[in-house]
């Protein structure tokens, strides 16, 4: 279990956050760089423990992903990249701030570590 990753991301305006993970650590995602969707989801799954969740919060909104929902909802848009989509509302047109906090419970050892890279918006 860890606290909350608090972040704020300053005049989003077209509705749009994700976030770059490194999942298991370095050498679980160098593994898994150069296989497709299905067999990352399953190497994943493998790693994780099935008490994994993973909470995110869109202005001090919570919402809470187990680990199947977790995995279902990862991307995989080029190899080694694994991309987890927080907000997507393509009607937004305002810019505005927007805090933005992450965390994981039920998850301890190296093959459960998740790093955040990066952190997507517009």
């Amino acid at each position: 279990t860890t606290g909350w990753l608090n972040m704020k991301l300053t005049e989003m305006e077209c509705g749009y956050v994700a976030l770059n993970l490194e999942i298991g650590g370095r050498k679980v995602r160098h593994r898994a760089a150069n296989v497709r969707k299905l067999e990352s989801e399953r190497l994943l799954s493998n790693k994780l423990p099935d008490e994994f969740v993973f909470e995110y919060s869109v202005d001090n909104v919570v919402s809470t992903l187990d680990k199947p929902q977790f995995l279902e909802r990862l991307e995989y848009p080029v190899p080694g990249m694994t991309l987890l989509t927080l907000v997507n509302d393509e009607a937004s047109t305002t810019a505005k701030d927007v805090s933005i906090g992450v965390r994981v419970r039920g998850c301890s050892g190296v093959e459960c570590q998740i790093g955040l890279t990066h952190v997507y918006w517009c």
